[in-house]
């Protein structure tokens, strides 16, 4: 009978989200063996999870030096980069780990990440591409490419990818708001304001604490009622849509009342 590896235990404890657990299994076996590669790894992934990013990074350099040539601690080492701010040095990372791993599509989808924030977003559109080719119902290597194309001003194709991806998950939320960002700018209104409704759906920020706390207007008449209006995404936005606040004003007749929740670096000018 074979003697089970000692790591399948970590690997569980990672699967279950005992991410203590996972550690002190890795910490065991890096006692009578300081070089285990894969143990390493995933003690660095143990970091990773609890946002310790320059721990993980240590410990997949470590990995790496135990075992250069494989990809999954190359890629590991590209997410924490990216997590340290430290684009170049993941682009490169990610890199490495495509020329050992070439048909890796999580690899693709995330080299495309870092190439957008790196303000190269047609090079980040070819890799998410490569994502899709070799993946097909890749959701998030879709969603991906429309944000890609929406950022080179290719709104059209960034609708298309922004559709395909709903086709393949219909409730997905992101690609809903996300369509919806690119038919507002491309003058389509309607379904524009409708599709960006979902972006209710995703975690949200703390000045959208209002749209669930009280009923959303439903565009019935004002008279004699009290409106709330809140910010609810960055100050230029806020200061861009307070001008609309006059106009409901004098829509409310008498004995009503606007208020409004905007960002406290926004109190005085307001």
């Amino acid at each position: 009978m074979n003697k089970p590896d000692p790591l399948d235990k970590a690997r569980t404890h990672l699967r279950g989200g005992r991410v203590n657990e996972a550690g002190a299994a890795c910490r065991k076996v890096l006692e009578e063996q300081p070089d285990n590669a894969e143990a390493l790894h995933l003690l660095g992934v143990v970091a990773f999870r609890r946002k310790r990013f320059g721990d993980a990074a240590g410990l997949f350099r470590r990995a790496m030096a135990s075992d250069g040539e494989n990809a999954t601690y190359r890629a590991a080492l590209g997410r924490t980069l990216t997590a340290l701010k430290r684009p170049g040095e993941a682009l490169s990372a990610y890199r490495r780990a495509l020329e050992l791993d070439p048909e890796n599509a999580n690899y693709h989808n995330y080299l495309g990440l870092v190439l957008a924030g790196l303000d190269k977003p047609l090079d980040a559109a070819r890799a998410h591409r490569r994502a899709i080719e070799l993946r097909p119902g890749f959701i998030e290597a879709h969603n991906n490419l429309g944000v890609a194309l929406a950022a080179a001003e290719r709104t059209e194709e960034a609708i298309e990818a922004y559709r395909r991806a709903i086709h393949i998950r219909p409730q997905a939320k992101e690609p809903h708001a996300n369509l919806g960002r690119a038919l507002l700018v491309m003058g389509r209104l309607e379904e524009g304001w409708r599709e960006y409704e979902w972006r209710w759906q995703n975690p949200v920020p703390a000045h959208r604490g209002a749209k669930s706390e009280y009923p959303s207007w439903d565009g019935s008449g004002l008279a004699g009622r009290s409106i709330l209006l809140h910010a609810e995404q960055g100050l230029g936005d806020t200061i861009q849509f307070i001008r609309y606040v006059p106009m409901v004003n004098a829509s409310m007749a008498t004995g009503g009342q606007v208020s409004v929740i905007c960002q406290p670096a926004l109190h005085r000018l307001f």
